[in-house]
């Protein structure tokens, strides 16, 4: 070929003098002839068989046919590729150098897999929703109501329904009739029907219902007012017994409104003989009409002369007082009439001894309709023997200064 075996070797290096180190041996006994056969003979050391090793010689080297590799690629095939120029596919180690290209086998991808839909009502074959049976509630007085598929029970009292249908605005406690009855000679009026499909009147399903304002805690726990919806069946002694006050002793005051032991001292003041009768601890809503007098909420401390008629022949008295109104609503209540009935006690401030009671009534008629049956207030006066004329004991200045407050007796 052109001298030039395939490690780089060229034969010219025998007759080289700068060169003949390594064959010096050989060119002193064979000559430069014997120097080059053998030069020509060591080359086959660096030869490279079709696997890719080197050959430790020429006759260690096997014929170029009988290269095989596992792929089946020939060694000649596999030489004539090494001599080939680079290309694009040829691998990352032989860089723009060039080099054999290498053969990459593909390698199978696995697909995905498919998104499983754990939501029985979808597809083609949904699992039907279960069919429950529609919630039931019997809202009428001791029955038992049940939903769906027995899992909730309760049992509803007339006091739990009137507790719900309650007006919530005013914030006063509900009590009621213990039974639910339609009250003795009411007409169901025009149209017939019931009391409990019928509101006609200010009745809860047929009951009537009183509600005691909260005590007033920022001004000495005063009375708030009452409100209440009466029948003869309701203020029957039977199921609502109304009760005296029960203010004991100053030693057991039991229940004793604000300013009730302050008005005694003052009606003594203005110079009355017997100052503890000219004081009362007055019903919002009276006895006679169911009103408890055990309870703070429902008394206040009023002169005498407003609560009622006079004690003695030597107290002064006027009319209407609340007592006066309070007949009013009795009557109408034993006629066959409920009555939509309200009592506030007005106050000057802080003081704990209203100025006044404002009492509203309106009547529902037996034979339907409703009509206003008073609305007034009754003021809050004593009268002064010693000084001969009315004060009104919501409005009393002692030492410069409104009296009685928090904290007076």
């Amino acid at each position: 070929m052109n001298g030039i075996d395939p490690t780089g070797h060229l034969v010219w290096d025998c007759f080289d003098p700068r060169k003949n180190t390594k064959s010096l041996w050989m060119k002193r006994v064979g000559g430069p002839v014997a120097c080059t056969f053998w030069e020509a003979w060591k080359a086959g050391g660096n030869m490279v068989d079709g696997a890719g090793a080197r050959c430790p010689g020429m006759i260690n080297c096997p014929p170029a046919s009988d290269w095989r590799d596992p792929e089946g690629i020939s060694g000649e095939k596999r030489q004539h590729a090494r001599y080939q120029p680079a290309s694009s596919h040829s691998s990352s180690s032989g860089g723009g150098r060039g080099g054999a290209p290498t053969k990459v086998r593909p390698h199978p991808i696995k697909p995905p897999k498919p998104v499983i839909d754990t939501n029985a009502y979808n597809g083609r074959n949904p699992t039907p929703a279960p069919s429950l049976p529609p919630a039931a509630l019997n809202w009428m007085a001791g029955s038992t109501a049940t939903l769906a598929a027995g899992t909730i029970t309760a049992t509803f009292t007339s006091q739990a329904i009137l507790d719900i249908l309650a007006v919530a605005t005013t914030g006063f406690a509900l009590e009621q009739a213990p039974a639910v009855t339609n009250a003795p000679g009411a007409d169901p009026g025009p149209g017939g029907g019931t009391d409990q499909d019928d509101p006609r009147d200010c009745r809860v399903w047929g009951s009537g219902w009183r509600k005691y304002g909260p005590l007033d805690e920022n001004n000495g726990n005063r009375a708030a007012g009452v409100e209440a919806c009466l029948d003869s069946h309701f203020i029957d002694k039977a199921n609502n017994p109304g009760s005296k006050p029960k203010t004991g002793t100053e030693e057991d005051p039991l229940y004793r409104p604000p300013g009730y032991d302050w008005a005694k001292r003052y009606a003594g003041h203005l110079g009355a003989p017997d100052p503890q009768n000219w004081r009362n601890a007055c019903h919002l809503l009276a006895k006679q009409l169911s009103g408890s007098g055990e309870r703070l909420d429902n008394l206040s401390t009023c002169s005498r002369a407003a609560n009622a008629n006079p004690y003695s022949h030597v107290q002064p008295g006027f009319e209407p007082n609340m007592y006066t109104y309070e007949t009013k609503v009795k009557e109408a209540i034993d006629a066959g009439h409920v009555v939509h009935y309200q009592v506030t006690p007005k106050y000057d401030g802080a003081r704990t001894v209203p100025t006044g009671y404002e009492m509203k009534a309106t009547v529902y008629w037996k034979s339907g309709g409703s009509g206003q049956l008073f609305h007034d207030t009754v003021e809050n006066k004593i009268y002064s023997l010693k000084f001969g004329e009315w004060y009104n004991m919501g409005r009393v200045q002692f030492q410069g200064g409104p009296a009685p407050l928090p904290g007076t007796s």
